[in-house]
Protein backbone atom coordinates (compact mmCIF):
# COMPACT_ATOMS: atom_id res chain seq x y z
CA UNK A 1 0.00 0.00 0.00
CA UNK A 2 1.23 3.50 -0.78
CA UNK A 3 2.10 5.86 2.05
CA UNK A 4 0.13 8.95 2.94
CA UNK A 5 1.77 12.32 2.40
CA UNK A 6 4.19 13.21 5.21
CA UNK A 7 4.55 9.64 6.49
CA UNK A 8 7.19 7.03 5.84
CA UNK A 9 5.58 4.05 4.10
CA UNK A 10 4.75 1.18 6.45
CA UNK A 11 6.74 -1.17 4.19
CA UNK A 12 9.97 0.82 4.75
CA UNK A 13 12.02 0.29 7.92
CA UNK A 14 15.50 1.49 8.97
CA UNK A 15 18.17 -0.77 7.49
CA UNK A 16 15.96 -2.09 4.67
CA UNK A 17 18.05 -2.63 1.50
CA UNK A 18 17.62 -0.03 -1.25
CA UNK A 19 18.96 -0.15 -4.80
CA UNK A 20 20.73 3.13 -5.58
CA UNK A 21 20.04 4.17 -9.16
CA UNK A 22 21.44 7.01 -11.24
CA UNK A 23 18.84 8.85 -13.32
CA UNK A 24 20.68 11.32 -15.53
CA UNK A 25 22.09 13.95 -13.12
CA UNK A 26 20.13 12.60 -10.12
CA UNK A 27 20.23 9.63 -7.79
CA UNK A 28 17.22 7.83 -6.33
CA UNK A 29 16.66 4.77 -4.19
CA UNK A 30 14.37 1.82 -4.96
CA UNK A 31 13.36 -0.59 -2.18
CA UNK A 32 14.95 -3.96 -3.02
CA UNK A 33 11.74 -5.74 -1.95
CA UNK A 34 10.11 -4.43 -5.18
CA UNK A 35 13.04 -5.22 -7.52
CA UNK A 36 12.87 -8.43 -9.54
CA UNK A 37 16.02 -7.91 -11.60
CA UNK A 38 18.07 -5.40 -13.59
CA UNK A 39 18.07 -5.69 -17.39
CA UNK A 40 20.26 -4.01 -20.01
CA UNK A 41 18.18 -1.52 -22.03
CA UNK A 42 17.86 -1.84 -25.79
CA UNK A 43 15.74 1.07 -27.06
CA UNK A 44 17.58 3.82 -28.96
CA UNK A 45 15.15 6.67 -28.27
CA UNK A 46 11.80 7.37 -26.60
CA UNK A 47 9.90 10.24 -25.04
CA UNK A 48 8.92 10.36 -21.35
CA UNK A 49 5.35 11.25 -22.33
CA UNK A 50 4.98 8.06 -24.36
CA UNK A 51 3.87 4.84 -22.72
CA UNK A 52 6.14 2.19 -24.20
CA UNK A 53 5.79 -1.47 -23.39
CA UNK A 54 8.53 -4.08 -23.31
CA UNK A 55 7.78 -7.79 -23.57
CA UNK A 56 9.10 -9.73 -20.57
CA UNK A 57 8.58 -13.49 -20.88
CA UNK A 58 5.78 -12.76 -23.35
CA UNK A 59 3.96 -10.25 -21.13
CA UNK A 60 3.78 -6.54 -22.07
CA UNK A 61 5.26 -4.50 -19.20
CA UNK A 62 5.01 -0.67 -19.10
CA UNK A 63 8.21 1.39 -19.01
CA UNK A 64 8.58 4.39 -16.67
CA UNK A 65 11.44 6.86 -17.18
CA UNK A 66 13.08 7.63 -13.82
CA UNK A 67 14.40 11.00 -15.02
CA UNK A 68 10.85 12.07 -15.92
CA UNK A 69 9.61 10.97 -12.47
CA UNK A 70 12.29 13.18 -10.92
CA UNK A 71 11.30 16.23 -12.96
CA UNK A 72 13.25 16.12 -16.23
CA UNK A 73 11.45 17.75 -19.15
CA UNK A 74 13.19 15.40 -21.57
CA UNK A 75 15.05 12.14 -21.30
CA UNK A 76 18.15 11.19 -23.27
CA UNK A 77 18.42 7.42 -23.61
CA UNK A 78 21.83 5.81 -23.87
CA UNK A 79 22.96 2.40 -25.07
CA UNK A 80 24.33 1.50 -21.62
CA UNK A 81 21.11 2.41 -19.71
CA UNK A 82 19.38 -0.23 -17.61
CA UNK A 83 15.83 -1.28 -16.78
CA UNK A 84 14.93 -2.12 -13.19
CA UNK A 85 12.09 -4.67 -13.22
CA UNK A 86 9.64 -3.69 -10.47
CA UNK A 87 6.84 -5.76 -8.97
CA UNK A 88 4.32 -5.15 -6.21
CA UNK A 89 1.96 -8.09 -6.02
CA UNK A 90 0.34 -8.44 -9.45
CA UNK A 91 1.56 -5.05 -10.71
CA UNK A 92 4.75 -4.72 -12.77
CA UNK A 93 6.74 -2.03 -14.55
CA UNK A 94 10.23 -1.36 -15.84
CA UNK A 95 12.03 1.67 -14.44
CA UNK A 96 14.43 3.10 -17.07
CA UNK A 97 17.58 4.36 -15.31
CA UNK A 98 21.09 5.40 -16.31
CA UNK A 99 22.53 2.73 -13.99
CA UNK A 100 21.78 0.58 -10.98
CA UNK A 101 24.85 1.36 -8.88
CA UNK A 102 24.73 -0.18 -5.42
CA UNK A 103 22.61 -1.59 -2.61
CA UNK A 104 22.54 0.59 0.51
CA UNK A 105 20.58 0.47 3.79
CA UNK A 106 17.66 2.81 4.43
CA UNK A 107 18.77 5.55 6.83
CA UNK A 108 15.72 7.73 7.63
CA UNK A 109 16.28 11.47 7.81
CA UNK A 110 12.96 12.41 9.39
CA UNK A 111 12.51 15.06 6.69
CA UNK A 112 9.52 15.39 4.38
CA UNK A 113 10.07 13.61 1.03
CA UNK A 114 9.63 15.70 -2.13
CA UNK A 115 6.82 15.05 -4.56
CA UNK A 116 4.00 12.55 -4.57
CA UNK A 117 6.11 9.60 -5.73
CA UNK A 118 8.71 9.62 -2.93
CA UNK A 119 8.14 7.48 0.15
CA UNK A 120 10.97 8.93 2.26
CA UNK A 121 14.41 10.53 2.25
CA UNK A 122 17.47 8.48 3.17
CA UNK A 123 21.06 9.21 4.29
CA UNK A 124 23.01 12.43 4.74
CA UNK A 125 22.51 13.30 1.04
CA UNK A 126 18.73 13.17 1.51
CA UNK A 127 18.22 10.86 -1.46
CA UNK A 128 14.60 10.18 -2.41
CA UNK A 129 13.23 6.66 -1.88
CA UNK A 130 10.76 6.00 -4.69
CA UNK A 131 7.28 4.91 -3.61
CA UNK A 132 7.02 1.92 -5.94
CA UNK A 133 3.42 0.95 -5.05
CA UNK A 134 2.26 4.52 -5.72
CA UNK A 135 4.21 4.66 -9.02
CA UNK A 136 2.69 1.39 -10.22
CA UNK A 137 -0.76 2.62 -9.22
CA UNK A 138 -0.23 5.97 -10.98
CA UNK A 139 0.76 4.40 -14.29
CA UNK A 140 -2.13 1.98 -14.14
CA UNK A 141 0.15 -1.04 -14.20
CA UNK A 142 -2.16 -4.01 -14.48
CA UNK A 143 -1.71 -7.56 -13.32
CA UNK A 144 1.00 -9.54 -15.01
CA UNK A 145 0.20 -12.81 -16.72
CA UNK A 146 2.98 -14.93 -15.23
CA UNK A 147 3.24 -16.04 -11.59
Amino acid sequence: MASRRGETAEWLAPGDPLVQVRCGPWRALVPLRFVERVIEAALPEAAPGAHPLVSIEGDPVPVVFAEALLGAEGVVLRANDQLVALRDGPRRALLWVSAAEDVVPFEPTGREPPGELSAALSSARCTSVLDVPRILEAIGSGPCQTP
